[in-house]
């Protein structure tokens, strides 16, 4: 009998614990951590890289994980135009972002243009376990 009220005592001193711990816990995170979230998605075309194109491109001439890095795609918060995210495309040019419900916009990073044109920005609208799908091209505006 005193072996189980022991238990008993230790089962709910662990709770309490738990309890406390997950409420000093949540604060820490922010209002836009505990937001549900959607998605992001879809495919960064960049392009031509060479004069010249073939299909299929030459080995030289089909875009890496450089060529991706070199048009930074940035998102920002629509209401108070603060910087949230990055998109960052795999080295085929698929990317997937989540992000919290509401409405942002899609650009090129801040002094980066695309001579030859470019679908940015956009204005999106993410929600709740959504995926929204935005395709980027961006022209590199070579001849």
């Amino acid at each position: 009998m005193k072996k189980r009220l022991l238990s008993l005592i230790l089962v709910s001193f662990i709770i309490v614990l738990l309890v406390i711990a997950i409420s000093l816990l949540i604060p820490m995170f922010g209002k836009n951590m505990m937001r549900e979230k959607g998605y992001l998605e879809g495919h960064v075309s960049v392009g031509p890289l060479c004069p010249v194109e073939h299909n299929p491109p030459l080995p030289n001439c089909k875009p890496t994980k450089d060529t991706y890095s070199s048009w930074p795609i940035d998102i920002y918060d629509y209401e108070n135009n603060l910087k949230v995210a990055e998109i960052n495309p795999n080295s085929g040019g698929d990317y997937m972002i989540s992000l919290p419900e509401g409405e942002y916009v899609v650009k090129l990073a801040d002094g980066i243009s695309a001579v030859g044109g470019s679908n940015l920005p956009q204005r999106v609208k993410i929600s709740v376990w959504e995926i929204y799908e935005l395709n980027i091209t961006i022209d590199t505006g070579i001849l």
